[in-house]
């Protein structure tokens, strides 16, 4: 009440000054604020704000104030998110498009490159010597595998990578032939590479003076008698002391997905793999081949023995059927 009647008070007080004028006097507070004016809208501004916190304080003024709020704000606010919710649906949609669009260009890219590789092989297991000539090398390995290679048929042979001091491991040899016939002729000659070992065992026996020795068993089990006629010396390159693998030359990504497909064949979850031209192949164990040259291909594959897996196991913790290692490997020709 003492608001009220303060207010009242002003009001009157201005009323009073307001008639006392002349009609300029009257513009002129009109135009320029006095010095009453403003104490009076402080007045009022206070005894406005006293009120509405008085009414605030009333339950039922804050809730009907709540509600008439919420009818304005809610559907603003509702109309908002639906618009920001269409927005990020859009931009998923969209991203997803790219993502599919990368991988797609990503595929052809690959595809492209294995190409360019078509007439190149990869050799790992020979020795690394410092004067060694890796073209000779692969006339060598051609002659182990029957294969009759010569110099114009290499446009280019060498080693991959930096030389590895503190590595036993001896680095890959890469050639490329003049033309695609002779690296597929060399590659499907490669099959004989599972006699290489005896050959090499046999061969690496016999003493440089032609003296009688015992010589090794090859690989079918079946032991070379010591005969008496005295052996012709036929000297191993002393280069081939380790197993030796022939790979076609695969990119990157499909080197990584021969490793993965040798993994499931030494688990067990398929039958064999090989590759041609570039192109991985699976051989399942129901006797289907299927043809693998992207990582989506080969997870469908995981996920299949996966799943027969599980059902025949179920003792088998599932985190096992895809710890596959993603280092590089070579590949044992078929």
């Amino acid at each position: 009440m003492a608001s009220t009647s303060s207010t009242r008070i002003s009001f009157d007080n201005l009323r009073k000054r307001l008639g006392s004028g002349s009609t300029t006097n009257l513009e002129t507070k009109k135009n320029k604020p006095s010095k009453d004016s403003v104490f009076l809208d402080e007045e009022v501004s206070t005894a406005v704000s006293n009120q509405v916190l008085a009414c605030l304080q009333d339950d039922r003024v804050a809730f009907k104030l709540a509600n008439l709020l919420a009818q304005v704000v809610i559907p603003q606010f509702e109309e908002k998110l639906g618009f920001l919710k269409k927005k990020i649906t859009d931009l998923k949609t969209e991203m997803q498009t790219k993502d599919t669009e990368i991988q797609e260009l990503k595929d052809k890219n690959d595809e492209l490159e294995q190409y360019g590789r078509r007439e190149g092989i990869r050799i790992s297991g020979i020795t690394e010597r410092p004067d060694e000539d890796t073209d000779k090398i692969v006339i060598e390995v051609g002659k182990l595998i029957g294969i009759t290679i010569t110099l114009n048929d290499i446009n280019r042979s060498h080693r991959v990578g930096n030389p590895q001091v503190e590595s036993t491991r001896p680095r890959q040899i890469i050639c490329r032939f003049r033309g695609y016939y002779t690296k597929r002729s060399f590659i499907k000659q490669a099959k004989n590479l599972k006699d290489i070992r005896s050959k090499i065992e046999i061969l690496s026996s016999v003493s440089p003076e032609g003296d009688q020795t015992e010589v090794k068993s090859n690989e079918t089990g079946s032991s070379q008698p010591t005969a008496s006629t005295p052996r012709t010396h036929q000297k191993i390159p002393d280069i081939f002391q380790h197993n030796i693998f022939i790979n076609e030359d695969l990119t990157k990504v499909r080197s990584n997905l021969a490793f993965q497909a040798r993994q499931l064949q030494k688990e067990k979850k398929i039958q064999s793999t090989w590759t041609s031209d570039g192109i991985i192949f699976i051989k399942k164990r129901d006797d289907r081949v299927v043809l693998i040259r992207t990582q989506k291909q080969l997870n469908q594959i995981i996920s299949e023995t996966k799943l027969k897996l599980t059902i025949r196991r179920t003792d088998v913790d599932d985190s096992s059927f895809v710890n596959i290692p993603m280092d590089e490997g070579p590949i044992q020709a078929q």
